[in-house]
């Protein structure tokens, strides 16, 4: 029998540690990756009846804000919800870049432009949430840098808030002001 143990030690030290590995992965699996009780009670506890959940619908629409919607909801219903669009929405843009037939999701956020407004000088201001980054290195005071912050972090719903975010200078802002609006 001796012989037998000193002819396989390698296998029999193999199967050891296999076995061995086999029982701590087991182990490890079975109280680590199964989700706590406490988890599930939580998501549960989370969940609606009736599977809704709230999208933001906001800029030129009637009644902007938060809805309650459920998982049919299409973008075209969530904006007949919020009141549909105001006389100052640019409809052009609208149909051409959003949705109408996309399911919402949570937390959804639409946001419908605005029509670019006159001036008193009879010339139009641009828009400061769908202005290119040309259009925006165009206005005074506005490089590359600050035109990319822009439109990456847009849309925006007044100056304060396009300050805050963009964390642009207030001698930059005033030169927005002059050339574009929301």
């Amino acid at each position: 029998m001796r012989d037998f143990f000193i002819e396989h030690k390698y296998f029999i030290v193999s199967g050891l540690i296999l076995g061995l590995l086999f029982i701590v992965r087991n182990s490890f699996l079975s109280n680590h990756d199964a989700p706590s009780e406490s988890l599930f009670v939580s998501i549960e506890a989370t969940q609606t009846p009736d599977n809704s959940f709230y999208i933001e619908v906001v800029g030129s629409v009637r009644s902007p804000g938060v809805y309650k919607v459920t998982d049919n909801v299409l973008v075209m219903d969530a904006i007949t919800l919020a009141g549909g669009y105001t006389d100052n929405a640019d409809i052009e843009y609208v149909e051409q870049y959003i949705p109408f037939s996309k399911r919402v999701y949570p937390e959804m956020k639409i946001f419908i432009p605005y029509l670019k407004s006159m001036q008193a000088d009879g010339l139009f201001k641009l828009n400061i949430n769908t202005a290119t980054k040309e259009q925006l290195i165009a206005i005074k005071g506005v490089g590359e840098i600050t035109a990319l912050k822009i439109i990456e972090m847009r849309p925006f719903n007044s100056w304060e808030h396009l300050q805050i975010i963009t964390g642009i200078r207030n001698d930059i802002i005033d030169s927005l002001k002059d050339a574009a609006t929301f």
